[in-house]
């Protein structure tokens, strides 16, 4: 299960063994069960359903691209001790490029997966009033920002300086909560390849 993928992302990894006593008693090197649930109210505006769907347009060169999600899932994810972690994901199809792809919001935030592989997601939006930036991820916060022919309010623009969902290159990412994805920009090293921005757009909650 690919939500799976997102829980190192959510806590550390919880590392364990069990051993035994002299008298063959296991150990329970886990404690007591937890749940982590998104209740974030930002975050949970980002649980976007099938219905929702985005309309790009990409000014280097001239091309159009729609996202829109084909499926969803919540559900309540649990690690090897069982702890419990609330997930939203949702499968977006491009037209551009006829491929499927999986995004999960947890209490961490909305990552987009690329590969599969354990902490594999890149980290597309978190929490605008508690957004700061991390390692590999540079977050810059905009109250109000143009783009296309409209202001929107709460702007995330993240920019990621080795995205493995964009084969290596440089991604910016510009998010809000009420509409998700706003536009992106590439950079094949300081060479701009794609800049597309939010032409059209219809959100389902």
């Amino acid at each position: 299960m690919k939500s799976l993928l997102y829980m190192g992302l959510i806590l550390p990894t919880l590392l364990f063994s069990c051993k035994k006593d002299d008298n063959g008693i296991g150990d329970n090197p886990c404690g007591e069960k937890f749940t982590v649930s998104i209740t974030s109210a930002d975050l949970l505006s980002c649980e976007y359903k099938t219905g929702t769907y985005w309309v790009f347009t990409d000014s280097t060169d001239n091309s159009t691209d729609s996202i829109a999600i084909r499926s969803f899932k919540q559900e309540f994810i649990k690690d090897a001790c069982g702890n419990s972690y609330e997930t939203h994901s949702f499968q977006a199809y491009s037209s551009k490029s006829a491929e499927l792809t999986q995004y999960v919001i947890a209490a961490g935030g909305l990552f987009k997966d690329y590969d599969g592989t354990s902490n594999s997601g890149t980290l597309l939006y978190d929490d605008f009033n508690t957004a700061t930036s991390k390692t590999n991820y540079l977050i810059e916060k905009f109250d109000s920002l143009y783009i296309f022919d409209r202001y929107y309010h709460k702007v995330l623009r993240i920019e990621i300086g080795d995205d493995p969902t964009e084969n290596h290159n440089k991604s910016i990412y510009f998010m809000n909560s009420d509409f998700g994805f706003l536009g992106q920009d590439i950079y094949s090293g300081n060479f701009l390849i794609s800049k597309k921005v939010l032409i059209r757009k219809q959100i389902v909650r």
